[in-house]
């Protein structure tokens, strides 16, 4: 079960093998694309390995794991013709679109992405896997791509006359609401082989590091000391300043020219309360994939941002805020997700209390499924299934493990909740908060995808 989902599963069957297995675990995790491995050690392993170094048959080598250097990743880089080719058509291009994914935040990429930005007066965007690689307050960042994407900045996805995406698969939601992305030419950047083609053939394919290639592009630029004919120069101006009008209106924008989100305003309010240092966990339901609209949630460079590595894994936010509260405890953990997807692992709120992680729930209720509930009314079938006829305990279980609970239905309910469970999530409780929603308070890339469709 396990080989089916990760990169490498090994069963240990010796204490000596143990670190090699490990070793190679990590190598195999954090290179290529980035995944997990599985390293299983059975009883009998574990048991030599805790035995006396006196004991029968204990292995008499020395522990070598001080002496070997500490398993990292591989930076590897295209090749020169490549890089060529690619820096030539970045030369070119007069609105330039980089993308950047799960990959290009893996490799640490955000810091040489927005240095070639500048160069070129290129835009930014990132996938939901990306989110956190760049900090979305620089003037060039815009949020996210696809169904993510936020009014009016779906023009700039139109516009671009060439796209740089690096680290990211381009899968389905990044091409969601941007029916141009088969036609604009595309550089490819990805430590996997495998990525390129999977949806559009890209003009040039480059096979490396994301960080490392972004730095070389970067170099090949500026090796060329003529710089960007007067025409190219004056395009990627008037781009800049399309950029700025657009994220302007974007900051402006309101759901039907100015009508009221209870959802968007929980967004908004959390960003207010908990700012940039703070860990945001996204779940994928409906209404919490307002969370991902920008600029309601600021990410900058002292947030960490935990997203699911694939769409409707519904269930993943709990458990991951809780690795998160774990991982960085000296940050308040917030986690947004739906009250379907919250029943789905509500046990691990005993894991939380056992550990004491100070989280905050926001539960954006609807009383059911959201997703599903929005698909089946769309196709004009039975929603029945997606609707709760029992409310689940929420409430109970959270104050039966020692935690918080509060319901918010206006924009001065929302804050002062939200404040009330930062104090109680500091003191190492869940604090759940309980945003009441309606089933038309979709997110605006819900609406354009929606709107799209031939059955709507």
């Amino acid at each position: 079960m396990a080989s089916s989902l990760v990169k490498w599963h090994h069963v240990v069957e010796s204490a000596e093998r143990l670190e090699w297995a490990l070793r190679r675990a990590t190598h195999l995790s954090v290179n290529g694309r980035p995944g997990l491995t599985v390293v299983e050690v059975c009883d009998e392993a574990a048991r030599e390995s805790h035995r006396p170094a006196s004991a029968p048959h204990a292995s008499a080598r020395p522990d070598a794991a001080a002496a070997r250097p500490p398993v990292g990743r591989l930076r590897t880089l295209p090749a020169r013709a490549d890089l060529e080719r690619a820096a030539a058509l970045l030369r070119r291009a007069q609105r330039p679109l980089i993308i950047l994914g799960g990959g290009a935040k893996a490799a640490g990429a955000g810091p040489a992405a927005l240095r070639l930005a500048g160069r070129l007066g290129a835009s930014v965007m990132v996938t939901a896997a990306g989110r956190g690689t760049v900090p979305e307050g620089h003037p060039a960042v815009l949020g996210l791509v696809g169904l993510y994407t936020s009014p009016p900045l779906e023009k700039l996805l139109a516009e671009a006359d060439l796209v740089l995406a690096a680290g990211s698969r381009l899968e389905e939601t990044v091409r969601m609401g941007w029916p141009e992305h088969a036609t604009v030419p595309l550089i490819h950047l990805d430590a996997d082989p495998h990525t390129f083609g999977q949806v559009v053939e890209p003009e040039v394919a480059l096979l490396g590091d994301a960080a490392g290639t972004l730095e070389q592009l970067e170099h090949l630029l500026d090796e060329d000391g003529a710089g960007p004919d007067p025409h190219t120069s004056a395009a990627r101006a008037a781009w800049i300043r399309r950029r700025t009008t657009l994220d302007e209106a974007a900051h402006a924008w309101r759901p039907d020219g100015g009508g009221f989100s209870l959802a968007r305003e929980a967004v908004r309010a959390v960003g207010e309360v908990f700012g940039e240092h703070a860990n945001y966990v996204h779940e994928n339901g409906l209404h919490d994939i307002w969370s991902y609209h920008y600029p309601l949630l600021p990410i900058g460079a002292d947030t960490r941002v935990v997203v699911p590595g694939e769409q409707t894994m519904l269930g993943f936010g709990l458990p991951a805020a809780v690795g998160a509260g774990l991982a960085r405890p000296a940050a308040p953990t917030v986690l947004l997700c739906g009250d379907g997807a919250l029943a789905m692992n509500i046990p691990v709120l005993a894991t939380a209390a056992e550990y004491g992680v100070g989280l905050v729930v926001v539960v954006f209720d609807n009383s059911g499924f959201g997703w599903p509930r929005c698909l089946r009314e769309m196709d004009g079938a039975d929603a029945a299934l997606t609707r709760f006829r029992v409310p689940f305990p929420f409430d109970e279980v959270v104050r039966a493990l020692s935690g918080t609970v509060a319901e918010a239905k206006d924009a001065e309910q929302l804050r002062a909740a939200l404040r009330a469970a930062a104090a109680a999530a500091a003191e190492g409780v869940t604090a759940l908060v309980r945003v009441p929603v309606s089933d038309d308070d979709v997110p605006p890339g819900i609406a354009r995808v929606l709107d799209e469709s031939p059955d709507a």
